[in-house]
């Protein structure tokens, strides 16, 4: 991909390596920006990178050190866009406030795709942007391929999360 050499974070990774999730992310940026007209810039994973790390946009948490913070896209878009959710596939009702299931996370995706509003997915190391679907399979912008591509989400790289999305004037 065209940002592989970039340097991720304040770290010694490549955005190739490393930015799917910050890749993932511009691409929301400029979905929104195109399909509503927004009149915010658009953004690459370089320069998402640059504008995240002079504004607080990773997680200095020891345990998700490095991480993009979704809801940096509400500064970075003047306060069109917002990341209202993060749900992860949680069955021990233990540890969770409510169970979720892979099946709950699909629902969640149809919903959205079917309010033409691009979800991130999350598969195991790794974050791709669903922007359509094609019967079971979800149509994804995948980053570390730079393709779009189909995903089944109970394929052999089986969906564990989402990152969702909407205008902030529009539920």
């Amino acid at each position: 991909p065209i940002f592989n050499n970039g340097s991720y974070t304040k770290y010694n990774f490549s955005i190739g390596a490393k930015g799917c999730g910050l890749s993932a992310l511009a691409t929301v940026n400029n979905y929104y920006r195109d399909a509503y007209d927004l009149s915010i810039t658009s953004t690459t994973p370089l320069t998402l990178n640059t504008y995240l790390k002079d504004n607080n946009g990773y997680s200095l948490k020891k345990e998700e050190l490095g991480a993009v913070k979704f809801e940096s896209i509400r500064n970075l878009s003047d306060s069109h866009i917002v990341f209202f959710r993060a749900t992860t596939i949680c069955t021990d009702a233990k540890k969770c406030p409510r169970i979720v299931t892979r099946n709950d996370l699909i629902g969640a995706i149809n919903t959205d795709l079917s309010k033409n509003k691009p979800v991130i997915i999350r598969v195991p190391g790794h974050f791709m942007l669903a922007v359509g679907k094609c019967g079971d399979k979800y149509v994804v912008s995948d980053p570390g391929s730079n393709q779009t591509a189909l995903y089944d989400p109970n394929g052999a790289r089986k969906l564990t999360g989402i990152r969702q999305f909407k205008l902030a004037n529009n539920p």
